[in-house]
């Protein structure tokens, strides 16, 4: 987002698609941003490496915690809060940025496939906060069937 999104729009003239709605939030004037400044973008890196070193500093105290003495060899978890995308109900991409901030390598390995005779919604859920509730009410077995 450094650049103020100008590739998106560039892009999008080219081929005279509209945004997707799911990115309306990141232009919300539906064109490009003025671009950071050299010292804002220095900035971000220097914050995000400060991150990287406490993450990598954490990483490296589960070796107290596993049975082998070493540290933690991976974390597994979603790549979005659904087992598939449906268009317009992507309310959630946090758990992919983590990997990408803390620039570990990631990879997607299909398990299964949801099934919406199977994995059907939960009535009684209680969501954890206001993503968590848009996430859950978009959840639309006939999608999996």
């Amino acid at each position: 987002m450094a650049d103020g999104n100008s590739d998106v729009f560039t892009r999008l003239s080219l081929s005279g698609e509209h945004m997707i709605p799911q990115l309306v939030p990141y232009a919300p004037t539906g064109k490009s941003q003025p671009p950071k400044t050299a010292i804002e973008v220095a900035q971000s890196v220097q914050t995000m490496l400060r991150y990287r070193a406490r993450h990598l500093a954490y990483w490296q105290s589960t070796a107290s915690q596993t049975t082998t003495g070493r540290p933690v060899d991976a974390v597994l978890l979603p790549v979005i809060p659904s087992a598939a995308v449906i268009p317009g109900k992507l309310f959630h991409c946090a758990y992919i940025t983590l990997a990408n901030v803390i620039d570990h390598a990631t990879m997607v390995v299909p398990v299964t496939r949801a099934d919406g005779r199977v994995d059907g919604f939960e009535k009684g859920y209680v969501p954890v906060g206001e993503v968590d509730r848009k996430n859950w009410e978009a959840c639309e077995d006939w999608f999996f069937l």
